[in-house]
C-alpha cells in the first residue's frame, strides 16, 4: 500500500504497469525456472518429553535448514500431533525466525491415550521426496478415561504389532556431556529440594557452534519401550502438486472463474480483508490462469479472511479457494500402545503431581509475548468521529450531512456512492469518479446501499483517510473506515465472495521458571519439568541458565538439542539427583 502523488499522470502510469500481461506460458516457464534455483530446506523438530500425561504440556521446536544451514527460505513453519486414526489433534502455525519457532500443547484429559506423531513441515519442504518434514513420536497416557474408552487392550496376538511400555527395575540412560566442541557443566551432581542448579554449556569451538536450542529438564523414571517389530522402510513419494514457497509471510491463494462459462478470469481485481486490531486489506489482480495470490505477513487477530472480487459487475463471477493441507499421511506408521500392570504406581503419582500443578497455575502461569500495539494498514485516519460525541440522527445519510464534514454521500438513480474529501489537493475534483475504499467493520463494502441502510446508533466510529492510495492493481480516492459497536458477521452474500477460515500464528510465550530467595513461599511444587527453555540462545564461549529444583525427588536429565547455525546437529544429556 502506498499513498499517491497527487498527479493524474502518476496514477494513470500505475495502473498501466498493474495492467501488464504476462503470457502463461511465459508465467510457468519462471515460475518453474525460479523454483529450481530455489535450495532444498529441511525441517527439524524436538519435543520436550516422549512419554506426556493429561494435564501435561507438550512443548517442542523447529529447526528449519537450506543447504544444512540453520537458516529458512520459509517464514512459515506447521505443526501438526496426529492420531493413529490419522486424525488432527492440532494444527500450529508458528513465524519462523533465524531458522527458529517454538511453541506448545496442553494434553487434555479428552485425549485418549495412544501412539501420536508430532509433525512439522513448510509449504517448500513437502516438494522433496524424502525428508518432506520431520516426525517425533509422541505417546499420550489418559489415567482419567477407563479402558474401554481409551480403547486399550491387555492382550494381543502374536503377528499383532504393538509398542508396550513398562516400569524398569533401574536406571539405563548413557550421559553424553560433551560433543562436537559443546559441554554441559552443571555445579553439582546432587542437590536438595527448591536448589537452585547452574547449567552451564561450554563452547570450545567459537562462532561455528553458535545457535539457539531447546533445553528440557525433566524427572526421569525406569521406563521402558518394547516395539514388536522393526520398522518399515519409507517409502519415497513425491508430492503430487507444487508447494509455492512461503517467503513473505502465509501464501492464500485461489481462483476466479466466470459464474456462467466456468472459464478462468484474468486480469480480475480481488481483494482481501480481515478486521480487528490489526486490519489487514491487500489487493491484486488474477494471472492468465484467473490464479490470484496473497502474502499474509502481517499479525492478525481475527481467524476468517474475507476475500472477493472487485468489480461493478463482481455478481458475474465466482471464487474458488486452494486449500493447504499435509498430503502425506498415509507414510505415518503408529501401534497400538500396550501399558504394563507395573505403570500404576507411576501414572498414580504424576497424575497426582499434575493435578496440584494445576490448582495453582494462576501462580505459575507462562507469559505471552506482547504484539505490537494495534494499528490498521493504512496508518492513522486524518480524523476520526465518534459519533457518541455529536447529536444522533436517525439515518446514515443524516449523520455523513450534519457530522461527516470531510465526507459525503451522492445518489444516481438508485445507488449511492461515498466520497471523501481532500481539501489540500489542487486536483480534488479530478478524482470524483474514483471511488473511496469502504470498510465496514473491517471488511470492503462494494455495496454502498448496505451502510446507507444501516442503523446509525448501531455504528460507533467513521474513519476517514485523504488522497490517492493505491492497493496493488486498484486505486482509491480515499479511505473510510466504519466501525460498528458490536461486531457482526459479513454484510454481503455471493459467489464473487469467500470467506475463509485462517489460522492465527502461535503466540510466542516466555515459559514461566520458578525461583526461590531465602524466604521460601508456602506454595506446593510438584513439577516434574524443572526448566523448559526452546529458545536457549548460545553466541558466546559460554552460555549460562539457572533453574531450581522442586519438592521432587528422584533423578532429572537436562537434556539440550538442536542445531547450531552452521547445520550441526546437537545433543547432550546430564543426569542429577534431587534429596531432601
Amino acid at each position: 500500500m502506498g499513498r499517491l502523488v497527487n498527479r493524474y499522470v502518476a496514477a494513470m502510469s500505475v495502473l498501466a504497469i498493474c495492467a501488464s500481461p504476462i503470457p502463461s506460458t511465459a508465467q510457468e516457464v519462471q515460475s518453474q525456472t525460479l523454483f529450481a534455483s530455489f535450495p532444498k530446506e529441511e525441517v527439524k523438530i524436538v519435543a520436550n518429553a516422549e512419554i506426556v500425561l493429561s494435564g501435561q504440556m507438550l512443548g517442542y521446536q523447529t529447526t528449519c535448514l537450506t543447504n544444512n544451514i540453520s537458516n529458512s527460505l520459509s517464514t512459515i513453519v506447521y505443526v501438526e500431533l496426529i492420531s493413529d486414526a490419522k486424525t488432527v489433534v492440532f494444527k500450529h502455525k508458528l513465524k519462523v525466525e533465524s531458522g527458529k519457532a517454538y511453541g506448545d500443547y496442553f494434553i487434555p484429559t479428552t485425549l485418549k491415550t495412544g501412539h501420536y506423531k508430532l509433525i512439522a513441515y513448510t509449504e517448500w519442504s513437502l516438494n522433496n521426496a524424502v525428508d518432506a518434514y520431520d516426525q517425533a513420536d509422541v505417546f499420550v497416557i489418559n489415567p482419567y478415561l477407563d479402558v474401554y474408552d481409551n480403547n486399550l487392550k491387555a492382550t494381543f496376538e502374536s503377528n499383532t504389532p504393538f509398542v508396550e511400555i513398562s516400569k524398569g527395575q533401574n536406571l539405563d540412560y548413557v550421559k553424553t556431556t560433551d560433543t562436537n566442541g559443546l559441554k554441559l557443566l552443571i555445579d553439582s551432581e546432587t542437590y536438595k529440594h527448591r536448589s537452585r542448579v547452574s547449567l552451564k554449556l561450554q563452547n570450545t569451538l567459537n562462532a561455528i557452534n553458535h545457535g539457539s536450542f531447546a533445553v528440557s529438564v525433566k524427572k526421569i523414571d525406569s521406563l521402558e519401550f518394547k516395539n514388536s517389530q522393526s520398522k518399515k522402510a519409507v517409502s519415497i513419494k513425491t508430492s503430487p502438486k507444487l508447494h509455492v514457497p512461503e517467503m513473505r509471510g502465509e501464501l492464500i491463494k485461489g481462483q476466479v472463474l466466470d459464474i456462467t462459462t466456468n472459464e478462468p478470469v484474468s486480469e480480475c481485481p480481488v481483494s482481501l480483508s480481515i478486521a480487528g486490531e490489526h486490519q489487514v486489506y491487500k489487493s491484486t489482480k488474477t494471472n492468465s490462469k484467473g490464479e490470484f495470490y496473497f502474502n499474509l505477513f502481517e499479525p492478525y487477530e481475527q481467524e476468517k479472511a474475507h476475500i472477493q472480487v472487485v468489480k461493478v459487475n463482481r455478481g458475474d463471477y465466482k471464487i474458488s479457494m486452494e486449500s493447504k493441507a499435509f498430503d502425506r499421511y498415509d507414510e505415518l506408521e503408529f501401534y497400538p500402545l500396550k501399558l504394563n500392570s507395573n505403570l500404576k504406581k507411576y501414572i498414580t503419582q504424576h497424575s497426582i503431581y499434575n493435578q496440584v500443578e494445576s490448582a495453582y497455575y494462576n501462580l505459575k502461569r507462562d507469559s505471552i509475548k506482547m504484539m505490537s500495539e494495534g494499528i490498521s494498514f493504512y496508518g492513522k485516519p486524518h480524523v476520526v468521529y465518534i459519533l457518541d460525541d455529536f447529536t444522533r440522527f436517525n439515518s446514515v445519510n443524516e449523520t455523513f450531512i450534519e457530522v461527516i464534514e470531510d465526507a459525503a454521500i451522492r445518489k444516481s438513480e438508485d445507488r449511492y456512492q461515498f466520497l471523501v474529501y481532500d481539501f489540500d489537493s489542487p486536483y480534488n475534483t479530478l478524482y470524483d469518479n474514483v471511488k473511496p475504499l469502504v470498510l465496514m467493520d473491517g471488511v470492503q463494502l462494494q455495496d454502498e446501499n448496505i451502510l446507507i441502510e444501516y442503523n446509525p446508533a448501531l455504528i460507533e466510529s467513521v474513519s476517514l483517510v485523504r488522497g490517492l492510495y493505491s492497493f496493488g492493481s486498484v486505486i482509491y480516492n480515499g479511505i473510510m473506515d466504519v466501525k460498528l459497536k458490536k461486531p457482526l458477521e459479513f454484510y454481503s452474500s455471493g459467489s464473487y465472495l469467500a470467506q475463509l477460515d485462517i489460522q492465527k500464528l502461535v503466540t510466542q510465550k516466555n515459559y514461566f521458571k520458578q525461583e526461590y530467595t531465602v524466604d521460601q513461599n508456602r506454595t506446593p511444587d510438584f513439577r516434574t519439568q524443572l526448566l523448559w527453555k526452546p529458545d536457549f540462545e548460545l553466541n558466546s564461549d559460554m552460555g549460562q541458565i539457572d533453574f531450581y529444583t522442586s519438592d521432587i525427588s528422584g533423578y532429572f536429565m537436562i537434556e539440550l538439542k538442536g542445531t547450531t547455525n552452521d547445520g550441526k546437529p546437537i545433543q547432550l544429556q546430564e543426569i542429577f539427583e534431587v534429596g531432601h
